[in-house]
């Protein structure tokens, strides 16, 4: 069951990276419908934030003593780069091949059925990643459920829902997944934060319904880490 957990949830990471390359969302509360929904960049779009050298993106990256008590870094996790979500045509027409998405990550653990705990970073032009998210989530959005298909061929279908969660940083954009794997039923909450031209990805997978005070906590030292590396 610990194997099949980190399928998912890294599984999840990779297909979702590969679509912040190109998506995003901004709302009051976030949720799985965004109130604006994507536009092209026009003459209200904001200037491009400051950036990131690679060696402050790393520095910005959760460490074992930013996560709360009993977690430990998951060297077993890796990122499925073959991990395809498919059943949802809106997020199959995302264009994941720009190459611009989270590209540095960090996973944690506290035991064999989770929680599991992820972080991932990226950084592109404040207009390129605010289009990001918002294309992200409106594609999320649209669909009820989507199946993810990893390297093995194994396939788990993910019913999305509403994820109540505070605006954090410019942008915001959650929702739960909930699937049944291997006779357990398994939920992910999935964040997704931008400030300025950097995007966050956190995700909390394990058994039953994740314990969203520890998304929310995560999520928030994730983004207080990437703004004080831009201050």
């Amino acid at each position: 069951m610990r194997a099949r957990l980190l399928t998912i949830a890294v599984g999840v990471c990779a297909v979702i990276s590969a679509g912040c390359s190109t998506n995003e969302a901004t709302n009051d509360r976030a949720r799985t419908v965004p109130q604006d929904t994507a536009a092209a960049p026009s003459q209200t779009a904001t200037p491009a934030g400051k950036q990131l050298t690679d060696g402050q993106l790393r520095a910005a990256l959760l460490t074992v003593q930013d996560m709360p008590t009993g977690f430990t870094l998951d060297t077993d996790a890796r990122n499925d780069d073959s991990a395809k979500f498919e059943g949802c045509e809106q997020l199959d027409g995302l264009d994941q091949n720009t190459g611009s998405g989270p590209d540095i990550d960090v996973s944690f653990t506290k035991g064999g059925f989770g929680p599991f705990v992820s972080e991932s970073l990226g950084q592109k032009g404040e207009v390129e990643a605010k289009d990001a998210v918002n294309k992200l989530a409106n594609a999320l959005s649209s669909c009820k459920t989507v199946k993810s298909r990893d390297a093995n061929g194994k396939v788990a279908e993910f019913r999305l829902s509403a994820l109540s969660f505070p605006k954090l940083g410019d942008d915001t954009f959650a929702l739960r997944m909930s699937a049944d794997a291997e006779g357990l039923a398994v939920g992910i909450d999935l964040v997704v934060i931008r400030r300025s031209g950097v995007v966050i990805l956190i995700l909390n997978a394990g058994i039953l319904s994740p314990d969203s005070a520890i998304t929310e906590t995560v999520a928030r030292k994730a983004l207080d880490k990437v703004e004080a590396a831009m201050a």
